[in-house]
C-alpha cells in the first residue's frame, strides 16, 4: 500500500471484493397479495401475446419474458409480444430487473404450457392430425408437428385461425407454491475489482478501470445482464465516491435537494469498465437464473475505500470519500 506511483505523479490503487451468497427472499413468496398472475393469448394469425401490466424502468424484461414464453411454447421469438402498459386483468410484480423477471417467470411459464397443451389438442382435431393425442404432437418453430412422422405438420396459425379466441390460458398462485419452496435463498455470487489513481496534492480520486465478474446463472438475456452489471456497478461506485446529501453546518439546511446538486456519477467519470458472465445454473429461478444488478450496487459502495487504501497507505472509511477526506488521511488538511 502507497508504494505505486505513477509517471503523473498519482497514487496507483487496485480493490477487490467478492460476496458467495446474500440470504434474501424473492418477491413471489414474501407475501405479496395477490401474487403475480399472467395470461397468454394466441391472436388468429398465430402470434402470442403476453397479458401482464406491470412498470417497466428500462431494464428490458419484455424482451426475456418474450424469450421464455417463446422457447416455453415453441414458437419464435418474433411471434411473441409483450405490452405491458396494455393490459388491465393481470397483474406481474412490478418489482426490478432481477426480482422482477425471477418473481414473474414462474407465471408465465405456468400460462405458457397450458397455451402449448391448448394448441396440441385443438391440433388433433385437424388434418393431418386426427386420431392422435396431444401427447404425441409438439411444437417448434411456430409449426405444429407430429413426434413420430416430422413431415406431418401444421403452422400455429393453421390451428388458431379454425379455433378463433379459444387458445387463452392464464397463471393462478397455485401454481407459485408448488413449484417453488417457501423460503428460498439468494445465490448471489460476484467478484469485482477496480483501479484507481489518487491525486496527493488535490485528493481527487480517478476511477480508470472497473472489472465485474457475476454469476447469473443463466443468461437469458446477456445484453440485459450487461446492462444491469453497468448500472449496478455506476450505482455503487457513486455511492461510494459522489453521491450524498450535504448540510450546512451551521443552520443544518440542505443544501443539495435535487439531483442537479446531488452527485450522481456520468458516464465519463469512469474511464473504462468490462464485464464478465458467468453462467453455473446454480439458483432458484427457473433455468437455474438469479438477478445481479441489486447485487452489484450494494457490493460496489464499499469497494473504493480498499482500493484507496493500496494507493496512498492510509485508510478513509467515511463514505463518500471525498478529496477532503482522503487530504486528511494524507495529513494536508
Amino acid at each position: 500500500p502507497g508504494a505505486s506511483k505513477l509517471p503523473n505523479g498519482k497514487y496507483h490503487g487496485i480493490g477487490f471484493m467478492d460476496v458467495i451468497q446474500w440470504s434474501h427472499t424473492p418477491g413471489i413468496s414474501s407475501g405479496f397479495v395477490p401474487g403475480p398472475t399472467a395470461s397468454i393469448r394466441v391472436r388468429m394469425d398465430g402470434t402470442a401475446e403476453i397479458l401482464g401490466q406491470y412498470g417497466e424502468g428500462g431494464v428490458n424484461r419484455e424482451t426475456t419474458y418474450c424469450q421464455v414464453v417463446a422457447d416455453e411454447i415453441g414458437m419464435r421469438y418474433e411471434d411473441v409480444t409483450n405490452i405491458p402498459f396494455e393490459d388491465r386483468g393481470f397483474d406481474l410484480n412490478p418489482l426490478g430487473g432481477s426480482g422482477g423477471l425471477i418473481g414473474n417467470l414462474p407465471a408465465l411459464i405456468m400460462a405458457a404450457r397450458k397455451v402449448k397443451q391448448l394448441i396440441l389438442e385443438y391440433a388433433t382435431q385437424l388434418d393431418p392430425f386426427k386420431g392422435k393425442k396431444p401427447e404425441e404432437l409438439d411444437i417448434w418453430d411456430s409449426i405444429v408437428f407430429e413426434k413420430a412422422k416430422p413431415e406431418d405438420k401444421l403452422p400455429v396459425a393453421g390451428v388458431a385461425a379454425r379455433f378463433p379466441g379459444a387458445i387463452f390460458a392464464w397463471s393462478d398462485n397455485r401454481f407459485l407454491s408448488e413449484v417453488m419452496p417457501k423460503e428460498m435463498p439468494c445465490m448471489v455470487r460476484q467478484a469485482h475489482f477496480v483501479e484507481v489513481e489518487v491525486d496527493p496534492d488535490t485528493g481527487k480520486v480517478d476511477i480508470t478501470n472497473a472489472v465485474l465478474v457475476n454469476d447469473v446463472g443463466r443468461a437469458i438475456n446477456p445484453e440485459a445482464v450487461e446492462g444491469q452489471q453497468y448500472g449496478g456497478a455506476y450505482m455503487g461506485l457513486g455511492r461510494g465516491q459522489n453521491e450524498a446529501i450535504h448540510y450546512d453546518p451551521v443552520t443544518g439546511v440542505k443544501l443539495n435537494d435535487n439531483l442537479c446538486g446531488y452527485g450522481v456519477l456520468l458516464m465519463n467519470d469512469i474511464k473504462n469498465m468490462e464485464w464478465h458472465i458467468v453462467e453455473t445454473g446454480l439458483s432458484y429461478g427457473p433455468y437455474g437464473t438469479c438477478g445481479n444488478s441489486e447485487a452489484l450496487g450494494a457490493a460496489l459502495s464499499m469497494i473504493l475505500g480498499p482500493a484507496i487504501y493500496n494507493a496512498i497507505g492510509k485508510w478513509v472509511d467515511d463514505f463518500t470519500i471525498t478529496p477532503d477526506k482522503v487530504l486528511k488521511a494524507l495529513g494536508k488538511a
